[in-house]
């Protein structure tokens, strides 16, 4: 027996809010538009009834309107917002940095897809509501959500059943979005695949804490299925705090292959290692000196627009009941690296002669060609 569907809410249109403001549709529709000539008076008692009960214009009637009036080709546009962390926002001119990466590939698909993309700060100095208000304003449907620098991390107070949202990376782990991310286990898998057809046969691999939670500890289980011997060989530190015992536990397990999560570990490898072979998980070049992957973060930042589409296309919005993530599997780099650390410009591999406790040692031990990894 079918169950008849529920009928559902009706929502507010241009009309009712004319209606309600004693005013015509025309008026209505001025009022949205910054530069149309309307009373302040009329404009703000317009948006207030707006506000109030729910109604914000389609952003794709108001393109088409706007086509018919100018006489000009039809062009969709609408306008998305990318949310920073201010961390993260400080870097995005810093050109080849995770940031910039970021913001290249945010900016180059929302052009592609017709859409214009604005760029707002997460602060927690700003109320609760602030950013939602802005962008409710704004008359913004469509979210992305950039990587915050740490996890975990306090989401923006938005109202999410406004929006449709995707978040990159997987460092943000509440609430539950439609992500774009890399797929961690299957480039580590094709790092050990590359790596065993190059007879390297005792890889070692370095692992920033953190950063291995905020993976769900992809590359440990993709390192612990391939590998048949009972011991493992993963040294689980921050690579600020490694100094002190990375030399002793290299010596122990004696790897041909050192792989790091992120290129920071080449700033704390004992000089005495220079001929051990290296491979990043997070290389920043697809035809640079450094071995292992490549992971574009530039093509992730445009998949995650490319996903925001969708949504928007289908009218999705809110917290979904079964997120979706869209996964990028690395480039392999060959590189110089996975002949010898010292085949590497001493500007990328700077060697640790010094005890990387002390503060000052370790902030000089910073190469301009290493840019902060996130996930």
């Amino acid at each position: 027996m079918s169950r008849e569907r529920e009928p559902r809410p009706k929502q507010p249109s241009l009309r009712d809010v004319a209606e309600l403001a004693g005013v015509s549709r025309m008026t209505v529709s001025r009022a949205f538009q910054p530069n149309s000539k309307i009373a302040k008076k009329t404009r703000e008692a317009v948006l207030e009834i707006a506000d109030r009960v729910g109604y914000s214009p389609d952003p794709m009637v108001t393109e088409l309107m706007s086509s018919f009036a100018g006489r000009r080709d039809l062009t969709y546009r609408e306008t998305l917002a990318a949310l920073w962390w201010p961390g993260r926002w400080a870097s995005r001119n810093s050109e080849g940095s995770y940031s910039n990466h970021l913001w290249v590939g945010l900016n180059a698909s929302a052009k592609e897809h017709g859409c214009r993309i604005e760029h707002h700060q997460v602060s927690e100095d700003q109320s609760q509501d602030h950013l939602d208000r802005i962008l409710k304003v704004r008359g913004i449907r469509g979210v992305i959500l950039t990587p915050p620098p740490s996890s975990p991390a306090n989401p923006p107070a938005l109202d999410w059943s406004r929006f449709s949202c995707v978040t990159i990376g997987s460092s943000l782990i509440q609430p539950d979005l439609h992500r774009a991310e890399p797929s961690h286990f299957k480039s580590f898998c094709k790092v050990l695949r590359e790596v065993q057809l190059l007879n390297f046969r005792n890889p070692c691999l370095l692992l920033d804490q953190d950063l291995e939670e905020r993976m769900s500890r992809a590359y440990t289980g993709a390192f612990s299925a391939w590998e048949d011997s009972t011991s493992i060989r993963i040294y689980h530190q921050s690579w600020r705090a490694a100094a002190p015992d990375l030399s002793p536990w290299l010596r122990q397990h004696k790897p041909d292959l050192i792989i790091g999560d992120t290129m920071n570990w080449l700033r704390v490898i004992p000089e005495e290692f220079s001929q051990t072979a290296f491979v990043s998980m997070d290389t920043p070049l697809p035809d640079g000196p450094v071995s292992g992957i490549y992971q574009n973060t530039a093509n992730i930042a445009e998949s995650a627009i490319d996903l925001l589409i969708q949504l928007r296309h289908r009218n999705e919005t809110g917290i979904p009941e079964y997120p979706r993530s869209l996964l990028s599997i690395g480039k392999w780099v060959e590189g110089k690296s996975i002949h010898g650390l010292n085949t590497l410009p001493k500007s990328i591999w700077i060697h640790s002669k010094r005890d990387l406790q002390d503060t000052a040692t370790a902030d000089s031990l910073k190469p301009a060609h290493l840019p902060p990894s996130a996930s």
